[in-house]
């Protein structure tokens, strides 16, 4: 069922349970007045068939009937035939009340029972009550107006039909307010994801109030859209580039097997050398595939090794291999006692080395190489600076994105596949923690690596 059905329908629920609650209303109402009126027709009744009662200090005997205390009762002699002789008629009585042949022939100890009856003109309604008389044939009518009780339910209908009136204009005034605030916004978006489904992926809700949740709903909606087609370019960029990476060392591998076999390859260097390239090559691409899978595993978040790790070792290890490697470049090592994490000690210490790699893979030598490692208020800091080139405003910002690379010194034949600082980001992030770069053209680079702290460790 739609949203604009199940409102109609809660519009017409409240409409009927109003009505039904006006009606209980104005039912209890008439019998409670009625019921007060058949208690007086009950007092009233014994004094009119035996007189009126001795005198009291507020009203004698002579007066009891008077019509300024009875102004609205009447008390008629009922004859044989059915003619009413009155007896009293007070002043705000106008037309009498008649009674019809049957009732007035009824025996009257058999009625007993105080009943509603119309003025000859049928202007006016009472209340009666017949009464044997004391002596001799016929009966005594007792009667007490109702239009005392009849306008005060004509008033209470009034305000009720009113009150029924002005929900009915609140409930269309909401209706319409929320079919231009709510349903009909929320049939524009049911309308671009129906497209969206269908294959025209173009679609965007429009712009709408964000302050009402159908435009928190667009918003949302919109944001959601980007994102998947931003995903989507990533996912096909990242093919493109893992099956560009992988098709040179093909490339190169299915070369020299079709030099091997059209029987090039006759003197032992040739094949020494070809061997050697086949074995770079299937190595290179087997690192690639290696960086793919762990790139892979790191996106789906798969739990790493949870194990005391003491940073500092890492470190001075990452120290000793840069001075092994490069002997000529100056490195520098600053760091403090207990650097201990909670992580996996093998991702840690690639991560480390790929940011170590990075500076003697793409600075001269004679740029200098700090390592440092302290505690701060965030965690545990982990720093890789050098005194290179640095790096520009738009290299730095994709400094992690996959297969990226920056100048010409950093291309293929470098030796990397520009996935190493986006599995450095990866592997930081895997550990609860994130990677930054500072950098500016002429300034150098400094890349850091906050940890959570782990000082049980120590």
């Amino acid at each position: 069922m739609s949203l604009g059905r199940r409102l109609v329908l809660t519009a017409v629920f409240l409409l009927v349970v109003f009505g039904v609650t006006a009606a209980v209303v104005t039912r209890t109402q008439g019998n409670f007045l009625v019921a007060q009126l058949d208690q007086q027709l009950g007092r009233i009744a014994p004094l009119a068939a035996t007189g009126p009662p001795p005198p009291t200090p507020t009203v004698s005997g002579e007066d009891f009937f008077s019509a300024d205390v009875v102004s609205n009762i009447y008390i008629g002699l009922v004859g044989d035939d059915g003619t009413i002789t009155d007896l009293l008629r007070g002043d705000r009585i106008g037309a009498v009340p008649t009674l019809d042949s049957t009732r007035a022939k009824l025996d009257v100890s058999a009625i007993g029972a105080p009943f509603t009856v119309a003025s000859a003109d049928g202007t006016s309604r009472f209340r009666a009550l017949l009464v044997p008389t004391p002596d001799g044939p016929g009966s005594i009518l007792v009667a007490i107006s109702r239009d005392d009780v009849d306008a005060s339910l004509y008033r209470l209908n009034v305000t009720l039909g009113l009150g029924l009136l002005a929900l009915c204009v609140s409930l269309l005034v909401a209706g319409v307010w929320m079919r231009q605030m709510g349903i009909r916004p929320l049939t524009r978006l049911t309308g671009v994801a129906e497209a969206i489904t269908a294959g025209d992926r173009s679609h965007r809700a429009s712009v709408m109030d964000p302050r009402t949740e159908a435009g928190k709903l667009a918003e949302a909606l919109n944001a959601m859209l980007d994102e998947r087609d931003a995903s989507e370019l990533r996912l096909r960029q990242f093919i493109a580039d893992a099956s560009h990476e992988l098709r040179t060392p093909l490339t190169s591998i299915r070369g020299y097997l079709d030099l091997y076999a059209r029987g090039e390859l006759n003197d032992p260097e040739s094949l020494d050398d070809a061997v050697r390239r086949l074995t770079q090559e299937s190595a290179r691409m087997n690192d690639l595939v290696e960086d793919l899978l762990l790139l892979a595993k790191l996106d789906q978040q798969r739990p790493l090794l949870q194990e005391d790790v003491d940073i500092g070792q890492i470190l001075r290890d990452a120290a000793l291999d840069a001075r092994a490697l490069q002997p000529d470049r100056h490195t520098e090592l600053d760091v403090a006692d207990n650097l201990w994490v909670i992580g996996d000690p093998a991702r840690l210490r690639q991560a480390v080395g790929v940011l170590v790699s990075n500076v003697l893979a793409h600075t001269e030598r004679s740029a200098g190489l700090t390592i440092e490692g302290r505690e701060a208020e965030a965690g545990v800091v982990i720093a890789v600076c050098d005194d290179g080139p640095g790096l520009s405003v738009s290299d730095a910002t994709s400094a992690f994105d996959r297969f990226y690379r920056g100048d010409a010194s950093r291309d293929r034949r470098s030796g990397g596949s520009g996935l190493g600082l986006a599995i450095s980001k990866g592997i930081a992030e895997a550990h609860g923690g994130e990677i930054a770069l500072h950098t500016a053209v002429g300034a150098g680079s400094r890349f850091e690596i906050v940890l959570p702290a782990h000082r049980s460790g120590a």
